[in-house]
């Protein structure tokens, strides 16, 4: 991928590339080169018309939301490009919303010439005189005489008219003053807080462009000081102190500030996943006292000894926020009795189980929809790992609006409980109101789950205690909207992802067995995501970027440590299996050769360990084993990555790379943790969105070994973030 460069970006001072150049990508302002990355920064009239020219060209481009004043309700877009109009249906199918910023107001655009009307007179033939000809000569000459004489006249009493004649005829008093032109409103216009001001602004369709950019500006700007900070009371273990740091400003719901709300929800997964450890208390080891040694004597009838309890593993902490639900039991209305079923089978105290039963509906309505992760239905992001099924509510016929029943008969939660993973998809869906049905009949409904913002939400519900509540024989968990909620659409339900139910003990969130993504973050994916393919695409001499790869074509290089382990090989083998449906996964397996003459030609012609023909996709797992070969980050970036990620793109192959643990040992640690902070930073990765999973947070030995423990948590997070990019790949459409 080597391209020719042709000039530095005038504001970042980036490498401008010919491509870029060309095909629209960087733009020449004013004589100055801009980045494609600079673009934005640029006042927005100037950004609409580089939009505008990039979809004639068929480049993404952002589509703006128009109002109009006389239908406010009504969502009006501007210009964009073919390939936009399905992800713009996909997404006002899902939740009747798509996120798109405002186009600047008309006063801050340059007006379009306006071809002046042609009035047609005569309709005849080319090179034919219409018939009238001689008439509208004569005509012509009467009103050349007429007005000749009309100048004569006036200019004979021009002569007579006498100076003060002339100064009356001329004086501007008797002209109406013009209208002084009205002033541009400023910063200095709005209040000085940024959110009050930023909802002044949003409410004043006089307000200039670059004053709304500036204030929003200040607001990204105060709200990042302030997650700074948090940042820092984390880091020193001063949870309270970050948590109200994390909770300080509420930010307005706007695209704006998608950045900074990412970075919000991901400080309260970590403050979270902080708390849960800190909760956790280490097993107290049993001290063994030494006895002299002693020859056994049997005794005459010995007692038969139970083994002791095996230990029970620690939970995994959740990456979302926890909502209890405190019991508090409200009057319904009366429904009718059913008899007692027979005795339910009994869980284990303390134990868990997931929910596998069916939903409860009646003839008219639909059951809730699963979604597969097949890319063809949309799934919020970021959701955490351990889910195996997705369920989206339906729209009951009978209630007006969005609910789920759930099928409790073979199950007893008998002093237990439940958890839930709840989403609400759309924006307006504040919370849902849940209750629990006995055998009896009756109803207790619990206060309402309130949603903070479109994130993953974990509930945990202790069973009821009420007098006539038969909490040994519930039979139906309900979860319902609101019933004012009646105007959502059918395919705007809410989401759950995990039901578990608890038995003997209260429930609590590590039930759940959720996993946090081990996927890098990374906010301009969906943006980037398809120009890597395009890219393949070219490189593979594909005409088009759409059903042209295979997901079972997919190969892992691995090196390390437990490279040579039996069953982490077998893990991952399963993992291959699962994830791509690979027919081979064992022979998908290699290992990293760290020599020139084997990285060279690992994706040359057939044969070789990455061979194009067969592969789509090249997994790297090395845990900085190619330390050994360059010991230090600056080497290892410049010799291996760099190269090599370059190498895998111009083959055709889309690069997966895994970072983490740390499988070094002494001073080679530290220069391991070094090079995968340069890994992240690398060019390749940060404008093509490489998929990078981290897994930096796990600990090895010091020696760089794993336990089985958290060598079998690391495939588990692998698999978890597999799934995860190969969901987006899919929704790009670019799988057969």
């Amino acid at each position: 991928m080597n391209e020719v460069t042709l000039s530095t970006c005038t504001r970042c001072g980036a490498t401008i590339a010919t491509d870029d150049l060309n095909a629209g990508l960087a733009v020449r302002v004013d004589g100055s080169l801009v980045c494609e990355m600079c673009v934005d920064t640029l006042p927005g009239e100037a950004v609409v018309r580089i939009n505008r020219m990039r979809a004639l060209k068929g480049l993404e481009v952002t589509t703006y939301q128009v109002t109009n004043p006389k239908t406010p309700t009504l969502q009006l877009y501007s210009f964009t490009t073919a390939a936009n109009v399905t992800t713009h249906r996909r997404k006002l199918v899902s939740d009747g919303f798509y996120e798109a910023p405002k186009l600047p107001p008309p006063g801050q655009r340059a007006p379009l010439p306006v071809e002046p009307k042609r009035t047609v007179t005569d309709r005849v033939a080319p090179g034919v005189r219409p018939g009238r000809t001689a008439m509208l000569i004569a005509a012509g000459a009467t009103v050349a005489i007429l007005l000749g004489i009309a100048i004569t006249v006036a200019s004979l009493s021009s002569k007579k008219t006498t100076p003060a004649n002339d100064s009356a005829l001329t004086t501007p008093a008797q002209l109406p003053p013009p209208e002084p032109p009205k002033p541009l409103k400023t910063r200095f216009d709005y209040a000085v807080d940024p959110i009050a001001a930023w909802v002044q602004v949003t409410q004043d369709i006089d307000c200039p462009n670059l004053v709304r950019q500036g204030i929003a500006q200040e607001l990204i700007r105060k709200r990042n000081q302030q997650l700074d900070t948090a940042e820092e009371a984390l880091a020193e273990r001063r949870l309270d102190d970050a948590a109200a740091l994390a909770n300080g400003i509420a930010l307005p719901d706007d695209i704006t500030f998608r950045a900074v709300r990412d970075r919000e929800n991901d400080l309260r997964n970590r403050l979270l996943a902080s708390r849960t450890m800190a909760s956790i208390k280490p097993p107290i080891p049993t001290k063994i006292e030494p006895t002299p040694t002693q020859i056994p004597v049997p005794a005459p009838n010995p007692e038969p000894v139970a083994p002791p309890p095996l230990p029970v593993p620690t939970p995994i902490p959740v990456p979302v926020a926890p909502t209890p639900v405190p019991v508090a039991p409200t009057p319904t209305l009366p429904t009718p009795v059913a008899p007692t079923p027979p005795s339910k089978p009994m869980l284990a105290d303390g134990q868990a189980q997931v929910w596998n039963a069916p939903f409860i509906v009646t003839n008219r309505d639909k059951k809730p929809y699963a979604l597969p992760f097949d890319g063809n239905e949309f799934i919020p992001e970021n959701w955490p790992g351990g889910i195996d099924a997705i369920y989206r509510s339906s729209r009951a016929l009978t209630l007006k609006h969005h609910a789920m029943f759930f099928d409790l008969k073979k199950t007893s939660l008998d002093q237990g409980g439940l958890a839930l993973l709840l989403h609400p998809l759309r924006i307006d869906r504040k919370s849902v109101v849940l209750s629990l049905t006995d055998a009896k009949g009756k109803t207790i409904t619990l206060p309402p789950v309130q949603f903070t913002d479109k994130i993953w939400t974990s509930v945990v519900i202790p069973l009821p205690v009420d007098a006539g509540f038969d909490a040994m024989n519930v039979i139906t968990l309900g979860i319902e909207d609101h019933p004012s909620a009646e105007g959502i659409p059918e395919d705007g339900g809410f989401i759950i992802g995990k039901l578990v139910l608890v038995h003997g003990r209260a429930p609590t969130e590590s039930d759940l067995g959720l996993r946090p993504t081990a996927l890098l973050p990374d906010l301009n994916r969906l943006g980037n995501i398809p120009r890597l393919v395009k890219i393949i695409a070219k490189n593979r001499k594909r005409s088009s970027d759409k059903r042209f790869l295979e997901l079972d074509r997919v190969r892992m290089v691995i090196a390390g440590p437990w490279s040579a382990h039996i069953q982490v090989r077998s893990d991952l083998s399963a993992i291959l299996k699962n994830t791509y449906g690979n027919q081979n996964p064992d022979g998908s397996i290699i290992n990293a050769i760290f020599t020139d003459a084997w990285l060279d030609t690992m994706t040359k012609g057939r044969g070789a360990p990455l061979d194009p023909t067969q592969t789509n996709f090249a997994i790297w797992w090395t845990s900085a084993a190619e330390m050994a070969t360059w010991p230090n980050a600056d080497s290892a970036i410049a010799n291996l990555w760099k190269k090599r990620i370059d190498q895998l793109i111009d083959a055709g192959i889309i690069p997966i790379v895994v970072i983490g643990p740390n499988g070094q040992s002494g001073a080679t640690r530290a220069a391991a943790e070094a090079m995968w902070q340069q890994f992240i930073t690398i060019p390749q990765i940060r404008l093509y969105s490489i998929p990078v999973i981290d897994l930096r947070a796990m600990t090895t030995a010091e020696d760089g070994s794993m336990d089985p423990e958290t060598a079998n948590r690391a495939i588990r997070l692998i698999g978890d973030a597999l799934l995860e990019f190969n969901y987006i790949i899919r929704r790009q459409g670019a799988i057969k």
